[in-house]
């Protein structure tokens, strides 16, 4: 078993990278679980590039207003040199549509009707190449509380997640215990990462530690 510390910016966040570890890096032990909230991430590279030097340190993270993940990266590091375990992670355009990559498992989890998911597309962005990610047409987790959860007919899970277009809350009083039940159980991102590059790209570089 090889230790590693984790950072994500929130709960969520922090239960796919254990999701992700447990199903294609078992090898992998999570010494630590490191605060970093989101507006917190950007002020701890230093010090997680510098924890990185003796165990490796799995930052998780959504890409925000970067143009892709490249961009994002060198954003978060500026000026410093990243040390070879520290694995950068980026979902585009956040962890919700690495969630939202496994249509059929999020619509039944959710009451959402799956021809009303969003679909996969092939996307440029700032590379040469397109590549597959979800399309959505404002930030994923604002879709997902503000517009796919009124859909649901899940009562119970609607009640907990689904948050009025009017109010400027990003997600529901119960978020966490919606989500992070589906993220360890139901969500299958073996499915997801066919929907999702930079999910994929997780996936392979947990594999190479």
């Amino acid at each position: 078993m090889r230790d590693v510390f984790i950072a994500g910016e929130d709960e969520a966040t922090r239960a796919v990278i254990v999701r992700l570890i447990k199903d294609y890096a078992p090898n992998l032990h999570i010494l630590r679980e490191l605060p970093a909230r989101g507006s917190q991430v950007k002020a701890k590279i230093p010090n997680f590039n510098a924890l990185a030097r003796t165990i490796p340190v799995i930052l998780l993270t959504d890409l925000d207003d970067d143009p892709c993940g490249p961009i994002g990266k060198n954003n978060l590091l500026g000026t410093l040199v990243q040390e070879q375990d520290f694995v950068i992670n980026i979902a585009v355009d956040e962890v919700e549509a690495w969630l939202i990559a496994d249509r059929d498992g999020f619509a039944r989890y959710f009451g959402v009707p799956v021809a009303q998911m969003p679909i996969s597309v092939m996307q440029k962005m700032s590379g040469r190449k397109a590549l597959p990610e979800i399309s959505v047409p404002v930030k994923s987790s604002w879709l997902f509380t503000h517009d796919l959860m009124h859909r649901s007919t899940n009562a119970e899970k609607k009640a907990q997640v689904a948050v009025s277009p009017k109010d400027k809350n990003s997600k529901g009083k119960e978020y966490n215990t919606a989500v992070v039940p589906f993220i360890q159980d139901v969500w299958n991102p073996e499915v997801a990462r066919v929907a999702s590059d930079s999910l994929n790209r997780m996936i392979v570089r947990l594999g190479r530690l």
